[in-house]
């Protein structure tokens, strides 16, 4: 049996009460107890000002970079990668350096997410971007993986977080 789904509580000053009742009368059970656990709303004004960000980098990327990246999506797993917020890398050992890149060629177009291969003498390793959704990354974790890739990604292009900023209140 799976968990009952999250549900939204408000505290009286004496009880948590369900904000939506009838919603708790379907997927809990009277008389169990159960685990409640804080959840912090990350910024959805913060979620849209990284993703803007990222599009306005998009933008100005310089042309040694041009085509690299399709769209801004795969600029920010990219970044994601780089900076550590990758899922455990994929392993793909070899017999010879041939195979090897033949697995590169395969893993680039077996997938339908951006991915970066790697080969390192017969092991090939893939690695892809951790998901920033709501669900997958709670508010400080979003909020460490938005920073760390701005700053990598402003640095790439040559600027500061900070001189970009200004560049989109102009």
């Amino acid at each position: 049996m799976s968990a009952p789904p999250p549900m939204a509580m408000r505290w009286d000053g004496e009880q948590f009460k369900p904000l939506y009742p009838r919603y708790a009368e379907k997927h809990y059970v009277v008389g169990e107890v159960y685990q409640m656990v804080p959840h912090e709303q990350r910024s959805k004004v913060s979620h849209d000002h990284y993703f803007v960000n990222i599009d306005e980098i998009f933008k100005n990327l310089p042309e040694a970079y041009t085509g690299r990246w399709l769209n801004p999506d795969e600029l920010r797993a990219h970044a994601l990668i780089h900076t550590g917020y990758h899922n455990p890398p994929q392993h793909f050992i070899c017999t010879s350096r041939a195979e090897a890149e033949r697995w590169c060629r395969y893993l680039a177009t077996f997938t339908h997410e951006y991915s970066e291969t790697v080969i390192d003498g017969l092991v090939v390793t893939r690695l892809t971007a951790r998901s920033q959704s709501y669900r997958a990354m709670k508010k400080r974790e979003f909020q460490d993986s938005k920073t760390k890739t701005l700053d990598y990604l402003a640095n790439m292009i040559g600027v500061s977080v900070d001189d970009l900023q200004k560049v989109r209140a102009a």
